[in-house]
């Protein structure tokens, strides 16, 4: 490290399935040792100042890092670096990808760096959230909506669109499959709802369920359950004022109010908290 005093940020946020850590280094610092020896850790060099170094390889900007459990990891960050880890088990990293319905590459998941740099444009986005926690009085998404955020283009740079079966069944038989999907998706609204179950309950395998969702409705099955799911919601904060947002969610079968007030935001282009006071200014007028 630097002589003298050291000059670093680090920031810790923890859901319900990963733990999230950020750092944002003012000295040179290097940095040695088993990330964690049961999860693995997907790590992004958000500004990585030139001469920073892993495994004796140099690295910049947009690099992408993974780390098995158990194995070690060795860096040097110049002054200057912000980086973002995160740290999961298989079993959360493989049911956060099929919640997007991206399959993980497994050629990607091995310690080392993906041979490609994270697209330019996320790259900054995600600067800008993660500065923000570094930083106070920056204004920047909840803690839990970063990690989560990070989350997703991680698996998006990591995975690829999930195989599509040869032929075409029948324009009339993925019509029945899809009928039959959304009615049990209207019937279970309040629970979490897997594809394994909806495959079964609109009598079809995974594939053609997904087939028939892209088909008929230029979907995908967990998009149109997670969108679905937000509509109710919003419904019932709109419904007066006995809404409540963590009863409102809870009645849906939503678990993760992080990721649920991210993605809310993202479709209506305001908070759950803003549309309650929206509807109770509504109701106190009429």
């Amino acid at each position: 490290m630097d002589a003298g005093q050291l000059n670093a940020c680090l920031a810790f946020v923890s859901t319900q399935r990963m733990v999230c850590t950020t750092g944002l280094l003012n000295s040179k610092i290097s940095l040695s040792g088993t990330l964690s020896e049961t999860d693995i850790t997907l790590g992004i060099g958000l500004q990585i100042a030139e001469g920073s170094l892993q495994w004796l390889h140099g690295i910049e900007s947009g690099t992408v890092g993974v780390f098995l459990p158990g194995e070690e990891h060795e860096a040097l960050y110049m002054p200057g670096s912000l980086y973002l880890g995160l740290t999961l088990s298989r079993d959360s990293l493989a049911w956060e990808a099929e919640q997007l319905e991206v399959d993980i590459d497994p050629e990607c998941l091995a310690t080392g760096h993906h041979p490609q740099l994270l697209q330019n444009s996320l790259l900054k986005m995600l600067r800008v959230q993660t500065a923000g926690l570094h930083l106070d009085g920056q204004e920047s998404l909840h803690p839990a909506e970063t990690a989560n955020l990070a989350l997703e283009t991680l698996i998006s740079h990591l995975g690829r669109d999930p195989r599509q079966i040869c032929g075409v069944p029948s324009m009339r038989g993925l019509e029945h499959v899809v009928r039959r999907a959304i009615d049990y998706i209207d019937a279970h609204a309040n629970e979490k709802i897997s594809i394994e179950e909806l495959a079964l309950a609109s009598g079809a395998s995974r594939r053609t369920l997904h087939r028939a969702f892209e088909v008929i409705l230029n979907d995908t099955p967990i998009k149109f359950i997670n969108r679905h799911k937000l509509y109710l919601i919003r419904d019932l904060l709109m419904a007066g004022e006995s809404a409540t947002i963590s009863k409102s969610v809870a009645s849906v079968g939503v678990t993760e109010f992080g990721r649920f007030s991210f993605n809310y935001r993202r479709m209506f282009g305001e908070t759950p908290s803003e549309t309650v006071r929206q509807a109770r200014s509504i109701f106190a007028c009429a």
